[in-house]
Order: structure tokens, then C-alpha cells, then sequence
């Protein structure tokens, strides 16, 4: 089964506190809610967090925690640290979907999507991509590519990550950029999910699913 990595290693600043042990309707973290969703379509599961950052006592046992070597160095860090964890677990499939850890609205089917677009298992060839991305409206960037999920292949974006990240870059978006990529088209994947919950994340408490913005 494709392997999945939840970064958690933020620092939540908009949020105010630590958003990911902050509890859902029904008692459940916000971390747990996301890694759940994860699990309908990966297996295993790295989490990463940073060096001293705490873990919700509801994450699932069989999730592995990896911790970034540098506090709140940023996301390229943590893709880094989580991709040495599955090394390390010697995961049999190359493919790898990486989601952020404050994402609850996953959908199993858009995941499987995107894994699947890699290709067959392995280190891939010429005409196989080692990176799937979703389209969605305008990003910040001024593209049309959402920044999460997203799916790699373990090995080149391990490469490139680390090459990057030695280099002192911290943004995500350039080790995508460098990886061969291919986009499922926005209309394709809201087929599996029309309600768009899967590029949904948390910001502020008012983005808590059952909270409004008066109660935020």
C-alpha cells in the first residue's frame, strides 16, 4: 500500500496555540482527524514534528513519529525527515503521498489518485513522473497547483529535497518545481470529491470543522 507522510512540525503561529492536539467535535485532535483520513488510503504513516513538539495521546499506535533535526525549519525539512523514515522502515512501495498535518477532509479516493498517477511500483522510468499534483484555483504563487497533497516518488524527491534543503531553501514549492510532474486536473479530482474538503486545512480556530468565525 502507498506510504503516506503528515507534516506536523509548524509552528501554528496564526492559530495562536498548538493546533494540532486542539480537539474536533466528538474529542478528537485535529492531528488524529487528519492522520485518519490519511490511513483510508496509505499505509504506513510517518508523522513529523518538530524536535520537542508534542503528540496527541489519540494518534493512532501504529503511526510512526519522526522529528525534524532543526526546529520549525520548514516544510522541506520535515519532507526530508519523513522520507529517511521510510527508508529506515525499508517500505516496499516507492510511492509516497505527503499531506499536511492540519488537513481533516482527505479523501481516500483524491489520494489514491495521486499515488496511482505515479505509476507502477519502483524507482520509475523516463516516462514516469516522480511527482503528482493537484490543480486548484489561484495559489500565492500565482499558479494553479496546489502546494498539499501531493504525491512523490520516494526516492527522487528524497534527492532533490535534500539537495535543497543542504543549499538552505525552505520552500516547498522549488523541490516540487525540480521533480518531473504531472497535474490532475481540478474537474478530475472534484469528481471524487465535490466538496474540494481535501485541500482544506486550519489556520485559525474559526477554521476548526463545527466552529463558525464569531466562535473562533
Amino acid at each position: 500500500m502507498t506510504a503516506g507522510i503528515v507534516l506536523a512540525g509548524g509552528r501554528s503561529e496564526r492559530f495562536g496555540s498548538d493546533k494540532l492536539v486542539a480537539q474536533l467535535p466528538g474529542g478528537r485532535s485535529l492531528l488524529a482527524a487528519t492522520v485518519a483520513a490519511m490511513a483510508a488510503a496509505c499505509d504506513p504513516i510517518v508523522v513529523v514534528v518538530a524536535p520537542a513538539g508534542a503528540v496527541p495521546e489519540d494518534l493512532r499506535p501504529s503511526v510512526t513519529i519522526a522529528r525534524d533535526q532543526v526546529a520549525h525549519a520548514g516544510p522541506v525539512a520535515g519532507l526530508v525527515a519523513g522520507l529517511e523514515a521510510l527508508g529506515r522502515m525499508n517500505a516496499s512501495d516507492q510511492r509516497v503521498v505527503v499531506a499536511a498535518g492540519d488537513m481533516p477532509g482527505l479523501v481516500a479516493g483524491v489520494l489514491a489518485r495521486l499515488a496511482g498517477s505515479l505509476g507502477a511500483d519502483g524507482d520509475g522510468g523516463d516516462d514516469e513522473p516522480d511527482c503528482v499534483r493537484l490543480e486548484a484555483g489561484p495559489q500565492r504563487d500565482g499558479s494553479r497547483l496546489a502546494v498539499f497533497p501531493f504525491a512523490v516518488r520516494r526516492s527522487a524527491a528524497l534527492a532533490v529535497a535534500r539537495e535543497e534543503f543542504d543549499a538552505g531553501e525552505r520552500r516547498l514549492r522549488t523541490v516540487l518545481t525540480r521533480l518531473v510532474t504531472t497535474v490532475i486536473r481540478e474537474d478530475d479530482w472534484r469528481a471524487l470529491d465535490r466538496a474540494g474538503a481535501t485541500l482544506l486545512d486550519v489556520d485559525r480556530p474559526s477554521d476548526l470543522p463545527g466552529r463558525s468565525p464569531e466562535s473562533g
